[in-house]
């Protein structure tokens, strides 16, 4: 018997359609591999988009089609909204109240209690692949043989030194650390050596410790060059988290890939896998 279409029978328009569809595989792949701590801009940039003020509605329409499944099979769907979190209080925007309708007057003592019991629930639970099934849609895409062929094996093309729209591009974040959402900045530097002896192209410290290592990328940078970026980024937060360890902070590590340039569909599906943090100038 052909299953009705309920992403269909449950949204309106054609365009938020296409939005869960993107939207419900992406936070099946969070829950699935136990990610708790997504922004709304993770989910925003994960659907291809740079900005979306509607991101709100998509995740209500998803509530919406997960609790129509959960009704036709007569069984429990936890809810994966509780997921995605504002990026300052960590904890779902008010808009969650559309999921339990008192949560707009519990302390937020009480959020992150009821949150994390949510997030355990999705996380813990063993039929996603089925829910996929049943919505008609595919999991995540991974990465393919052979694109990971092409990640370990890049083109040696050089480095060719410092370019102009490089220097410009890093002069300008060092001088405008708010373009990275950054405030309270008291040490800042271009060139700064790591004890590996790798140098940041901009190093930020911040008053409540926080560490900030950026790369940047040009639009000039090739695919393979922005492949290299987003692995750096990964191998100076593991050096900055050491260091924090071992002089006793214990600081906050960040660490940012910049650049101007799009990105391609295998640097999204790694910055959503390996949740690099970016900033597309």
């Amino acid at each position: 018997m052909k299953k009705t279409n309920i992403i269909d029978l449950v949204v309106k328009t054609d365009a938020t359609k296409a939005n869960v569809r993107l939207a419900i595989p992406v936070l099946i792949h969070w829950a699935q591999t136990k990610q708790t701590h997504h922004t709304y801009s993770d989910l925003i940039s994960a659907l291809g988009k740079k900005r979306f003020s509607g991101v709100g509605h998509v995740l209500g329409v998803e509530q919406d089609v997960m609790e129509t499944l959960a009704k036709k099979l007569d069984a429990k769907i936890p809810t994966l909204n509780s997921l995605i979190k504002n990026k300052d209080s960590g904890l779902p925007a008010a808009g969650f109240s559309y999921v339990e309708p008192s949560y707009n007057t519990w302390s937020d003592e009480g959020k992150r209690i009821f949150v994390k019991g949510l997030d355990e629930e999705a996380i813990t639970f063993p039929h996603w692949n089925m829910v996929l099934e049943e919505l008609g849609l595919s999991p995540l895409l991974s990465i393919a043989s052979e694109e990971i062929d092409k990640i370990k094996n890049p083109p040696n093309n050089g480095s060719g030194g410092e370019g102009s729209e490089h220097k410009s591009l890093k002069d300008y974040v060092l001088s405008h650390p708010s373009c990275l959402g950054l405030a309270e900045i008291i040490n800042a530097a271009d060139e700064h050596i790591l004890p590996s002896g790798d140098r940041l192209d901009v190093y930020f410290e911040l008053t409540n410790g926080t560490k900030v290592a950026v790369e940047v990328k040009p639009s000039t940078s090739d695919d393979a060059d922005i492949t290299r970026g987003l692995f750096q980024c990964i191998k100076y937060k593991a050096i900055l988290e050491a260091l924090s360890k071992a002089d006793g902070t214990n600081a906050r590590v960040k660490a940012i890939l910049v650049t101007t340039r799009e990105f391609s569909d295998l640097h999204k599906r790694l910055i959503n896998i390996l949740r690099i943090d970016i900033q597309k100038n």
